[in-house]
């Protein structure tokens, strides 16, 4: 039994398996009801589909109780990566979904998600600080002065996607510091630099993710990040969905 709200508990599976759970609770959705979602990183290769899916299976049967107590009919289970310690400005983390669903016969199955078309339903994306209301961690309003605060201090910001219903989608982003800095990237993944076509400033291209629900990508500073102008695009299922300027200042 897994118990609701932030945890990041360690928790032993049955198979001795050891997971980091996050989070687990209800979630919500532009236009379309809500559903469950437990968020728990593992210590396998996140790329290996077989292994993953039994431990997927074992987690299931132990948040199965809770779900079929919601009275809702879909549920997520999001595995994640462990996150890199070091990173420059943004968490990089792989993330896999498994989506269950409730059949017109009242029997729980895994289901494939499907590819969401941007052009056909409409996302809601926050910009901002991520704030923890209520043991959800997420960007609650809109904000264009973002303050220097380091990651030690805790704080992080970052977007937050309102999906309009619970289909997968993929999304990366294209980020432009006031000045290019070395990229501490220990996932292995590459970040290739890019230009941008607004007016030519150089930035970063960040891995593609795939994902589904509220999904909320978390970034924070190094002390080697300075105050000035910044700009991040972020594209949803390769279409340009959302484009921040923003000013990160010294709150001191």
């Amino acid at each position: 039994m897994f118990n609701f709200g932030n945890q990041k508990k360690k928790t032993t599976l049955p198979s001795g398996n050891q997971i980091i759970v996050h989070n687990a609770g209800k979630i919500y959705y532009a236009k379309s009801d809500p559903g469950m979602m437990l968020k728990y990183s593992t210590y396998l290769d996140i790329d290996n589909a077989e292994l993953l899916q039994k431990e997927v299976n074992e987690i299931w049967l132990l948040f199965a109780k809770q779900v079929k107590e919601s009275g809702l009919a879909t549920a997520i289970i999001s595995a994640n990566s462990p996150p890199a310690d070091k990173a420059f400005f943004i968490g990089v983390q792989q993330t896999c979904n498994f989506l269950f669903e409730r059949q017109p016969d009242g029997l729980w199955k895994q289901t494939t998600p499907k590819i969401n078309n941007i052009q056909d339903e409409e996302y809601q994306i926050n910009f901002g600080a991520i704030e923890n209301r209520n043991d959800v961690s997420m960007v609650f309003e809109d904000s264009t002065s973002i303050p220097l605060l380091t990651r030690d201090t805790g704080f992080e910001f970052g977007f937050t996607i309102f999906p309009p219903n619970n289909d997968s989608y993929n999304y990366y982003c294209l980020f432009f510091p006031p000045k290019i800095t070395e990229i501490s990237n220990e996932t292995g993944e590459i970040i290739e630099q890019t230009n941008s076509d607004k007016d030519g400033i150089s930035g970063f291209r960040l891995p593609t993710r795939r994902t589904l629900g509220i999904t909320t990508m978390p970034m924070w500073f190094d002390p080697e990040d300075i105050p000035g102008k910044y700009r991040i695009k972020l594209y949803i299922n390769d279409v340009a969905s959302r484009s921040v300027d923003f000013t990160v200042y010294d709150p001191q």
